[in-house]
C-alpha cells in the first residue's frame, strides 16, 4: 500500500477547515503556497546562509556569534552539538537560530522574556536585513494559517493570534546539514525524531531529507518544491485539543547529498495557560493533558536533550577527530 502523499493547500485561494483536519489525521501535517513569503525572498535568504554557512568554523565571524561563547545568545551552533532530541543520537546540522528583532526584546518586559537572549549577527553585508525580512514575511504567512489552526479547535477564527503574537517565544532556525560521512547505526541523524514544543512550525527545505510521521505510523518524506512549506503541528494544539490533534514527529535521517532549512517556529505567548478546551472533554474525553505554558514546556524540553547531548560529549569529539581534516 502507498503511503499518502502531504496535501498543499493555497493561501490565495479559500481553503476549508475541515481539509486541514483532515490532512493533520492523515499523515500529520500539510504544506502550503502562496502567502508573504515569495520564493525571491526565500532565495536571497538562501544565498546569504551559503555566505555564512561556506565560513570555516574557526573563522572569525563564526566564532564571535558562537553560542557557547556567548552564554546562551541566539546565534551559531556547529555541527554536533545540536541539543539531541533523542537519547544516544548526534545531530550532524549546523545552524544559525535568531529570535525577536533585539530592539524589540529590548521593550519587552524582563519578567516576560521568560530568559530569551538577544541575536549575535555576523558581519556579512545584507545578512541580518535579509533574515529579518524573511522574519515579517513569515509572521506575515503564519497569520494566514492561525485562523485555520483555531477553527479545526473548534474555536472563533482570532483564537490563536489572541494567544501567539507577541513573538517573544519565537525562533527562526536556518540550518546546514552537510553530506554525513558517518556510518548510518541509529546513532548518527540529521536531527532525531521527535515533536516540536509550539503551537505550528514552517518548514522550508532544498533538498529530500524531512520526514514525517503520520498518525498511522508511515513515515514520509516531505515534498522539495520551490515557494513550498510544510507546516507542522506542535505541542501546544496537542495540549489544546487534548489529543486529538497530534503533534507531528519528524526528523532528519542521515543525507548523502548537503541540505538547507529555514524554519520557523510559532509559539504561544509567555504566560498564556495552555491545556485541554472545553470543546474536546466530556465524560468519554476526560483531560489527558495538565495546564501548562510555552515558556516551562521549552525550558524543560530542552533541558533534556542537552543532557542528552552532553552523555555524547567524547563520541562526539571521537568523530570530529575522524572527520578533521588534519
Amino acid at each position: 500500500m502507498s503511503k499518502p502523499a502531504i496535501p498543499v493547500f493555497d493561501l490565495d485561494s479559500p481553503i476549508e477547515p475541515g481539509d486541514i483536519l483532515a490532512a493533520c489525521g492523515e499523515v500529520g501535517c500539510f504544506n502550503i503556497r502562496g502567502g508573504s513569503i515569495t520564493p525571491q525572498k526565500t532565495q536571497a535568504l538562501l544565498a546569504q546562509m551559503d555566505a555564512f554557512f561556506s565560513l570555516a568554523d574557526d573563522d572569525p565571524e563564526k566564532q564571535a556569534c558562537h553560542r557557547d561563547r556567548n552564554h546562551g545568545a541566539n546565534g551559531w551552533t556547529p555541527s554536533m552539538e545540536e541539543p539531541a532530541y533523542e537519547a544516544n543520537t548526534i545531530a550532524w546540522v549546523e545552524s544559525f537560530d535568531c529570535v525577536l528583532a533585539n530592539e524589540r526584546l529590548a521593550q519587552v518586559p524582563e519578567h516576560l522574556r521568560c530568559g530569551v537572549r538577544p541575536s549575535i549577527w555576523p558581519r556579512i553585508g545584507g545578512f541580518r536585513d535579509t533574515v529579518r525580512d524573511h522574519w515579517d514575511a513569515m509572521i506575515e504567512t503564519a497569520a494566514a494559517v492561525f485562523p485555520l489552526i483555531s477553527q479545526i479547535l473548534g474555536q472563533e477564527s482570532g483564537f490563536l493570534a489572541s494567544k501567539a503574537s507577541s513573538q517573544v517565544l519565537n525562533t527562526m532556525r536556518l540550518l546546514n546539514y552537510p553530506p554525513n560521512p558517518a556510518p548510518a547505526d541509529g546513532v548518527n541523524q540529521g536531527i532525531s525524531a521527535h515533536t516540536d514544543f509550539e503551537c505550528i512550525t514552517l518548514i522550508h527545505q532544498t533538498a529530500p531529507g524531512l520526514e514525517v510521521k503520520s498518525p498511522q505510523g508511515n513515515w514520509i518524506r516531505a515534498p522539495v518544491e520551490a515557494g513550498q512549506w510544510t507546516v507542522l503541528i506542535g505541542e501546544m494544539v496537542e495540549h489544546w485539543s487534548n489529543g486529538q490533534v497530534r503533534a507531528t514527529p519528524h526528523r532528519v535521517p542521515p543525507t548523502a547529498w548537503p541540505r538547507k532549512s529555514i524554519v520557523m517556529f510559532l509559539a504561544a505567548d509567555p504566560g498564556v495557560q495552555v491545556g485541554p478546551l472545553a470543546a474536546f472533554v466530556d465524560n468519554d474525553h476526560p483531560p489527558g493533558y495538565a495546564t501548562v505554558t510555552q515558556d516551562k514546556v521549552i525550558r524543560e524540553a530542552m533541558a533534556r536533550a542537552e543532557a542528552n547531548r552532553a552523555a555524547m560529549a567524547d563520541k562526539i569529539a571521537s568523530l570530529k577527530r575522524q572527520i578533521s581534516p588534519g
